[in-house]
């Protein structure tokens, strides 16, 4: 009898050992199981066509042009959520602009593309050939910024509007509108072969009138910009410019001399 009651203990003990292996086995798979960071995973894809972020800011997805959120889904990115890490700060700041009527501050948040143009059809900066013939901005430095950020401030005080941009200044707004544009490629470590950064843009409407029959993108409901950023997920960070003026800046027209302002 001793000696089934010792087998039965033995393969009872193994048995518990065995359950206690799996069940840590388990436990340590489910609180190691990959989790996205901040900026990553595509829950954002069951959320509404509008959504709330903060006060007036609204985030809305762009159902209507699939691409732009296929790019996001391709890189397993969540544009909402870059939103509200980076896009809704920015426009705070840009609201705060607005309204001191800080015009200085607004000129340095055009990037380099727009700006250059900028400074190319008012005559601030010129075209030059190279020996090849090809034509090239001429060399510029802190004295040419600073000349291009004097005309910028100085034509927005007068309310002549480089681009319509005095619009922004005057209008009263009812409500903000994001919406996700483009994703690019990350920029990878080239020895870990991880993303150092994305490029994205993200469309920002300053809408002013709410009358549903308007179009989303008419200049008579909104006064829109696109935005360009850099989205680093290791510091879960972003740097951000304004990269056209939706309606009144676009690139290369503006260098248009017929475009109206």
């Amino acid at each position: 009898m001793r000696k089934y009651t010792w087998k039965l203990k033995l393969a009872m003990s193994i048995n518990l050992k065995a359950f206690i292996i799996v069940l840590m086995v388990f436990v340590q798979c489910k609180y190691f199981e990959k989790v996205e960071k901040p900026g990553y995973g595509n829950t954002w894809m069951e959320g509404p066509k509008e959504e709330l972020l903060e006060g007036n800011i609204y985030y809305i997805r762009n159902n209507v042009d699939t691409n732009s959120e296929y790019l996001f889904k391709r890189l397993n990115l969540d544009p909402r959520a870059i939103a509200k890490l980076g896009v809704v700060p920015y426009i705070r700041k840009l609201e705060g602009y607005f309204k001191n009527k800080s015009y200085e501050d607004v000129s340095y948040e055009l990037d380099t593309k727009l700006s250059e143009a900028i400074a190319i059809k008012f005559g601030l900066l010129k075209l030059v050939e190279n020996d090849y013939g090809e034509k090239r901005i001429e060399n510029y430095g802190e004295d040419e910024i600073k000349k291009y950020v004097a005309f910028i401030s100085a034509s927005l005080e007068k309310k002549q509007g480089i681009c319509n941009l005095s619009k922004f200044f005057e209008t009263q707004y009812k409500k903000i509108e994001i919406r996700a544009y483009q994703a690019f490629d990350p920029f990878l470590d080239p020895e870990t072969k991880e993303p150092l950064y994305y490029n994205l843009t993200y469309r920002i409407d300053f809408v002013h009138n709410l009358d549903p029959k308007l179009s989303e993108d008419s200049k008579e409901r909104t006064h829109a910009i696109t935005i360009a950023m850099r989205f680093n997920p290791n510091r879960n960070s972003t740097d951000i410019e304004i990269s056209r003026i939706i309606n009144h800046c676009p690139i290369p027209e503006l260098q248009d001399a017929e475009e109206e302002e």
